[in-house]
Parts: C-alpha cells; structure tokens; sequence
C-alpha cells in the first residue's frame, strides 16, 4: 500500500511540476533594429522614390519661375528702355519674386504633408507584419531599437532585423504584384 500511494505521489508531483513548468513559460522576446529595418524595406524605398519624383517636379516649375525671373532682369538692366517701362518691370520682377516665394513654401508643405501620410503608411504596414510575423514565431515582445537608445544591449541571438526585412519585403511584392 505503501509503494502505491508513493508511487501516486510521485506521478501526482511529476505531473504538476509539468503542468507549472508550461504555465510559467519563459517569454520570448526578441529586438528589431528600427532604422536598418526602414532603410531595407522596399515599402519605404519606394516611398523615397515617389518623394524625389514629387520634389523633382516641384523643382522644374521652380527652374521655371527661376528662369522667368532672370528673363526680366535682365530686361530690367537693358539700357534701351524707359524709366517707366523700367519701374512696370521691376513690379512685375518683384511680384513674380513674391509668387516664387510663396510657391517655394506651399512646395515644402505639400511635401512634407506628402512624406508624412506615405511614411505612416509604410510604418502602419511594418507594424500589422511584424505582429503577423511574431505571432507566427511565438514571439511575446518585438522591441524596436532606435538610436535615441531605448535598449542599450541586446545579444545578437535575440537580432531578428533581417529576418523581419526579408518577411517584410517577401510580403510587400505579394501584396504589390497580386
């Protein structure tokens, strides 16, 4: 009887050192180099690229005005004209200043308003991955290391950044090319 109750005792012991030892799971927690991450996904390299084109036209109309503005200048300077035609082309020269000023200034808000929305995009789409790709991992916590230093170390063994960038970029041509 008492070799049953002993060995009773010992399946009941085994079984509930099993059952704490699967319910106090260690959790996995892992880290992601934020900066290297944004600088390899092809959502934001894409980004960049729309951004440069939007710059890129932008700086042609102000080639434009650039060039309107020399044009009469250099009329301005002409010794063949009149002092009145002299003083109505030196308003229209700084009119035509002002308006390259103020479009100046609407190109930089519109291009900042521009990198704004499609960067948050790229962050939203990075962020829903990431938790796709934790999820499928395991992973309890995806920390994001940044260079203002919010984790001063972490062993390279916990370094998932390239393996997120390749699951990112795998899933951004699926998304792009379905």
């Amino acid at each position: 009887m008492k070799k049953i109750s002993l060995v009773i005792v010992i399946q009941v012991a085994i079984v509930i050192s099993v059952l704490i030892f699967f319910n106090s799971r260690i959790p996995k927690v892992v880290y992601v180099k934020s900066l290297k991450v944004l600088e390899e996904y092809q959502g934001m390299k894409e980004v960049r690229e729309v951004l440069s084109d939007f710059i890129s036209k932008g700086d042609i109309q102000l080639d434009s005005l650039k060039k309107n503005l020399k044009e009469i200048s250099v009329q301005i300077e002409s010794k063949n004209i009149t002092s009145s035609e002299k003083k109505r082309l030196e308003e229209i020269y700084n009119n035509k200043q002002s308006e390259m000023n103020q479009y100046i200034i609407q190109l930089r808000d519109e291009a900042k308003q521009e990198e704004q929305k499609l960067t948050q995009g790229v962050l939203n789409q990075i962020n829903s991955y990431i938790k796709t790709y934790a999820e499928q991992k395991g992973y309890d916590l995806v920390i994001g290391v940044t260079l203002s230093g919010n984790v001063l170390y972490g062993s390279e063994a916990l370094d998932i950044t390239d393996e997120i960038i390749v699951f990112l970029n795998n899933n951004y041509v699926k998304n792009n090319h379905e």
